[in-house]
């Protein structure tokens, strides 16, 4: 629904590349997919759920880094903070 089109023969790498443009969806699909990789089998990865979860994952690891940085502990300083 989102536009990719078909990605029941799509491989990861094509699929890791639109959703690094869709970064919200990939997410988004990242979230849905925890349960389902935690519960994976060894042929997960080979299927068309598995292809597009470790797209997810890969398209979402720098977005949430950049958009959700870890919180400081503790008093600390930073640029500009006197």
């Amino acid at each position: 629904r989102a536009g990719s089109g078909d990605l029941s023969s799509t491989p990861a790498p094509q699929i890791e590349d639109w959703l690094r443009k869709h970064r919200d969806l990939a997410v988004e699909v990242d979230d849905r997919c925890k349960p389902a990789r935690d519960k994976a089998d060894a042929n997960w990865a080979a299927t068309t759920e598995g292809r597009v979860c470790t797209a997810a994952r890969n398209a979402s690891m720098f977005y949430r880094q950049y958009h959700n940085p870890p919180k400081p502990k503790g008093d600390t300083f930073g640029p500009g903070l006197h």
